[in-house]
């Protein structure tokens, strides 16, 4: 009589033993998952004063994993493989490679046609640049650097092209900055955001172990 009443326990102490583990990971994972993504959102709203694209492209460079077989290996990371992010996370002074510039993009003539910023050049001293984006530019020496600039017709609308050119009315468009030294502020505020949603973060995560007690529970009921 004692041995067939102690063999349910027994059955629901190996249950918890070896099959509430499995609940608890499942649920936490996906529940760390959840919070990185909320911390995204976060991030990217803080951002939108300090950056023009209001901090969508930015909070996109950085990415959101979780890893782990079991309980005592599980975690959570983001991560970026953003080269600037250290330097606009604590501020700086940011200084061209022996023989290199900075370039700072003007205009948005100053992009290709898919957004990122034209970078080949020569040293404008020399007149001559290595890639096509740069054969209709110039250099004029300007006090810490170097205007890259752009002779071109313009219209009375404002509008440039070829028309304009041959009725003789120039302009000239600066395009590039180039200098060799600029210092930049800390406007990420990464680490601070993570820290303010600590908070709200552990709360989603015993929200995560509650649903997997609950479907542990409602399982092994059956």
């Amino acid at each position: 009589m004692a041995e067939t009443a102690a063999q349910p326990l027994f059955d629901l102490a190996d249950d918890l033993v070896k099959t509430l583990p499995r609940y608890v990971f499942r649920s936490l994972r996906a529940g760390l998952f959840r919070t990185g993504q909320e911390f995204k959102t976060a991030f990217r709203d803080s951002l939108r004063t300090n950056f023009k694209s209001g901090g969508r492209k930015v909070a996109n460079a950085f990415k959101v994993y979780t890893s782990g077989d079991d309980l005592d290996s599980l975690v959570m990371g983001i991560f970026t493989r953003w080269e600037a992010a250290e330097i606009y996370e604590k501020g700086g002074t940011i200084r061209a490679k022996p023989g290199r510039w900075l370039i700072v993009p003007v205009t948005p003539r100053a992009f290709t046609a898919r957004g990122r910023v034209k970078r080949s050049w020569r040293d404008p001293r020399t007149g001559k640049f290595a890639d096509k984006h740069f054969q209709d530019l110039r250099p004029v020496k300007v006090r810490g650097g170097f205007l890259l600039v752009r002779d071109a017709g313009v219209s009375k609308s404002g509008r440039i092209g070829k028309v304009a050119k041959r009725r003789g009315v120039e302009a000239t468009e600066i395009v590039f900055l180039l200098i060799k030294v600029t210092r930049r502020k800390a406007v990420l505020d990464f680490f601070k955001t993570f820290a303010r949603l600590a908070g709200p973060r552990g709360e989603k995560l015993q929200e995560a172990v509650g649903d997997a007690l609950r479907a542990f529970a409602r399982d092994t009921s059956d």
